[in-house]
């Protein structure tokens, strides 16, 4: 009996132990958040690796000290969701904003700019290909085939349509010139990847040209092939 009175004394005072040290944790942590001011940001809940598309299962968001926030990270998911990580973020890392890039930013290069599903190939072009040297990145265009096929007919077809401009020679961004480009010999379009076997196809074994869309988006032509044996009808 005077066991059972020991242990039962004995346990009361390890709850009445653990229950003080909780309190006084408490009591501390309580104390600490009234002398720090603490913030939100947003952190990598697991490792992410470079180049990688960052969804809402990827980063949650934690408080901390304000003083132990960087000046640039991002406080809120939506800030990142979406965005394409440019280095690995480390689990538990806070998701600095200029090591994510946005689709279409072109401060990291061409491949960010390349939407998904597809692909970017360069064609060469002139003056006359090319709309004399009045395309810019972000412009359309569509581009025309002329081949001569194995049986010696001459054909010309409307090969692909709405193909958007990623880069002019080297250059990515629009220039604020009004002039055309001089010696351009080089346009970079985004094509779907089964576009890009006829488009490559046609400049090798034939001729293009390239056709400038209006600036205000307008729908699909549906053309038939044009033989070259029709000329003089």
């Amino acid at each position: 009996m005077k066991q059972k009175v020991i242990l039962l004394a004995a346990s009361l005072m390890g709850l009445l132990a653990a229950g003080s040290v909780y309190w006084y944790l408490h009591d501390i942590e309580a104390g600490y958040r009234q002398r720090e001011v603490l913030g939100q940001v947003v952190v990598a809940r697991e490792s992410i690796p470079a180049r990688t598309r960052i969804t809402a299962a990827m980063v949650t968001v934690r408080e901390l000290p304000q003083v132990y926030i960087q000046s640039n990270a991002a406080r809120e998911p939506t800030e990142v969701v979406g965005t394409v990580s440019t280095a690995i973020l480390y689990a538990g890392e806070q998701v600095i904003k200029d090591r994510v890039v946005n689709e279409g930013d072109k401060s990291h290069g061409l491949a960010y700019t390349v939407a998904e599903g597809k692909r970017a190939i360069t064609l060469a072009v002139d003056e006359v290909t090319g709309v004399a040297g009045f395309l810019v990145p972000g412009d359309r265009v569509d581009v025309v085939a002329h081949v001569e096929l194995p049986d010696k007919r001459v054909i010309t077809r409307l090969l692909l349509q709405d193909l958007r401009v990623l880069a002019v020679g080297s250059y990515l961004q629009r220039s604020n010139q009004t002039e055309p480009v001089k010696d351009m010999k080089t346009i970079t379009v985004e094509v779907a990847p089964q576009d890009a076997l006829p488009l490559v196809a046609a400049a090798e074994e034939g001729k293009i040209r390239l056709m400038l869309r209006p600036a205000v988006p307008e729908g699909k032509t549906d053309l038939l092939p044009y033989r070259f044996e029709r000329l003089g009808e």
